[in-house]
């Protein structure tokens, strides 16, 4: 267990999240958007969610991935998201998950933003 987590455990409170990543920039194809993947900070006993907040410059696909690479997976039900526009994807974590995430479409895009936070308990 990471130090972090173990601060936010002895809080005691209804809500408890890490921010475990950010990330904005121009982003070529298929490239990953960090440079080594995510992973969990909490043991193995909690079960945690990724909560990624995103917003691009153009519309594009985008893919999510929970074992470094292996297997990709698409996000918003394989639709593109829309320029400019506001997203939130929750995405269920285990123990053993490497995440990262990137744009599989021709030329890529600039991220606008895209926020990871790991979220333990919503109250």
């Amino acid at each position: 267990m990471s130090e972090e987590f173990e601060d936010l455990l002895a809080l005691g409170t209804s809500y408890q999240a890490l921010a475990v990543g950010d990330v904005s920039g121009a982003k070529g194809q298929n490239v990953e958007w960090f440079s080594s993947d995510i992973t969990r900070t909490g043991g193995p006993q909690f079960s945690s969610k990724y909560r990624i907040s995103l917003a691009l410059d153009a519309e594009k696909s985008v893919e999510i991935t929970l074992n470094s690479g292996s297997n990709w997976v698409k996000l918003n039900g394989g639709t593109a998201l829309t320029a400019n526009c506001a997203y939130t994807f929750d995405i269920p974590s285990r123990a053993n998950d490497t995440f990262n995430i990137r744009i599989p479409d021709s030329s890529g895009a600039t991220v606008v933003y895209c926020r990871v936070d790991e979220v333990f308990s919503e109250g």
